[in-house]
């Protein structure tokens, strides 16, 4: 996602467009996000059926802990997803504003493109194994507002920093931090799912 932000930063004038340029970006990644957690409360109605309780419980426990070593890239694994990026051309094709929802509504899916981390797994197993069916949907547009304000903080640091001048290019700089502090959190959801299971 980092470097699909380039335009914004760059092109930009003012808090203005910045600020609806977010809003619609989030309006494409909440609804596409509460869309595919529609389909997730499907799923988990159909898998809660013939599982839960302790063992799903202890499935995502375990499960997390993978993922967090998968962020951390031991053996070499890195997280899994379609290897696509959103389309960079819908800025010049669409225009800045329907190009900002189209990013929104791809990443919004959270499968259809390349994964910096392995949370969306995580909260693909919690919803499907552990939440009430009739709640996937706020679950999953809760993901969606996180990608809202992990754009938000992208293009404040890289705004700040000037990082689209520099070779190396923006996104080979926050992947590994942005794969860490995944890795923290997965780590630590995977204690607190082990430790309910257990008690």
């Amino acid at each position: 996602m980092i470097g699909m932000i380039e335009p914004l930063v760059k092109e930009a004038r003012g808090r203005r467009q910045v600020l609806r340029a977010l809003l619609v970006y989030g309006a494409g990644a909440i609804a596409s996000a509460a869309a595919m957690g529609a389909l997730w409360g499907t799923v988990a109605f159909v898998v809660q059926r013939l599982t839960w309780g302790r063992p799903s419980i202890a499935s995502v426990a375990v499960a997390c802990a993978v993922l967090a070593l998968v962020d951390l890239g031991v053996a070499g694994a890195r997280p899994f997803g379609l290897a696509r990026q959103t389309c960079s051309l819908w800025w010049r094709r669409l225009g800045p504003v329907p190009a900002w929802f189209c990013w929104g509504m791809d990443l919004g899916l959270g499968f259809s493109t390349y994964r910096a981390t392995s949370l969306y797994w995580a909260a693909v197993l919690t919803v499907v194994l552990l939440a009430p069916p009739v709640a996937a949907p706020l679950a999953m547009a809760a993901y969606g507002l996180g990608l809202v304000a992990n754009l938000a903080i992208a293009v404040l640091a890289l705004g700040a920093r000037g990082l689209f001048s520099e070779r190396s290019g923006p996104s080979m700089l926050y992947v590994r931090p942005a794969r860490i502090v995944s890795a923290a959190l997965l780590a630590s959801w995977a204690s607190v799912a082990l430790w309910l299971a257990l008690t």
